[in-house]
């Protein structure tokens, strides 16, 4: 839909205290973001955020966007967003710019996420810089991109090899969705996913993806798949919402760069255990009890023979108003292998128990004039 010309103005307010010893760890609740004190060994502290976001919509067909953030204390601004819309002769769309994107369904393993993946050795990729055009064809859609992180590149005039290319086609039905992409970076496995999801008796969905991987620097190697499978299921009027996966991962080393923790509001590089893994997620919101919400997150890999709790409580008692309690738990045996769920755990210390108690206030303001 065009839009006239004009612009809107979004912010967003934050004040959060939280004391967290051991695990620095969200278990479950995405509310709670930004806390950067908590990057050291510090367990309690204070973070006041606010992000400010403008949108000019210049023309019917072309519009900009830009966000920043500013938190205290490190009196620290950040521009999070900054990028173009255009719409091309109303038969391709294209968004241009510093913006966060990714592929894939899955909640729990985001191993289709090739945007988002990681080179052997990179230890911190930077923030995204990507193009994508999507074209709408029938009940579906295709969609091209190329993109970089400033961890990629080296030098002030980036090469060809710093960039990476890929492409999704998108099949819409009204019984099926489907996605097949693929994308091609040169420090990385050549890497094709595809994935499915349906709804089954009204209530449940059903989630498939796959992914094919083969090395081809310095010469083409054997490949690798990996597969899983999940679904959604509400129970009692939506109150109640379930949601398991079953996820083989036939690579050795798998790297994401996804949002962790978001007590810290950083994206950090997760490795997935080898092997067979599954995730069981339980979301409870009886209504009423002042906004009370309960939920446990719960992973194990059955070859590593290790796992983790991560059990949490949300209550909204006022207006703005939020509490939050977990108790995250690592399960199952100490091994040898360099994935394993006792050692991708946050705490240095690599202790199998915490809890996380956090407060905050939260509001949104916004003036659009179109």
């Amino acid at each position: 839909m065009l839009r006239n010309p004009g612009f809107a103005l979004f912010a967003d307010y934050t004040i959060v205290g939280a004391y967290l010893p051991g695990w620095q760890y969200s278990p479950w609740d995405k509310q709670f973001e930004g806390i950067d004190i908590f990057a050291d060994d510090q367990p309690l502290g204070v973070e006041l955020r606010a992000t400010v976001s403008l949108d000019f919509q210049v023309s019917p067909v072309l519009s900009f966007s830009q966000a920043v953030k500013l938190s205290l204390p490190g009196m620290t601004m950040t521009l999070t967003e900054f990028y173009a819309n255009y719409i091309f002769l109303n038969r391709a769309f294209v968004k241009v710019g510093k913006y966060d994107y990714g592929w894939g369904i899955s909640p729990n393993f985001q191993y289709t996420n090739l945007i988002a993946r990681v080179p052997a050795g990179q230890a911190a990729p930077g923030d995204l810089y990507i193009a994508r055009i999507n074209v709408p064809i029938s009940i579906g859609g295709f969609e091209a991109i190329g993109f970089t992180r400033n961890g990629y590149i080296n030098t002030d005039a980036p090469e060809l090899n710093e960039y990476a290319y890929g492409g999704k086609f998108n099949f819409a039905h009204r019984y099926i969705d489907a996605n097949i992409g693929t994308a091609y970076f040169k420090r990385m496995p050549l890497r094709t996913f595809l994935s499915l999801k349906s709804t089954l008796f009204s209530s449940t969905e059903v989630y498939g993806e796959a992914l094919l991987a083969v090395e081809h620097e310095p010469v083409w190697g054997e490949p690798r798949f990996s597969f899983s499978l999940g679904f959604f299921n509400d129970f009692f009027k939506s109150k109640l919402r379930i949601n398991a996966e079953w996820f083989y991962n036939g690579e050795f080393e798998v790297k994401v760069l996804q949002l962790d923790n978001p007590l810290e509001d950083k994206k950090v590089v997760i490795p997935y255990v080898p092997g067979h893994n599954l995730a069981l997620n339980i979301d409870f919101k009886p209504g009423g009890l002042a906004g009370l919400r309960a939920g446990v997150k719960f992973l194990y890999a059955f070859d590593d023979g290790s796992g983790q709790i991560m059990p949490g409580i949300t209550l909204e008692p006022a207006r703005h108003l939020r509490i939050y309690l977990a108790a995250p738990l690592v399960v199952g045996r100490r091994s040898g292998m360099d994935y394993s769920y006792f050692k991708t755990n946050s705490d240095k210390n690599n202790r199998p128990f915490s809890i996380i108690f956090a407060v905050s206030l939260n509001g949104s303001y916004e003036f659009a004039r179109y």
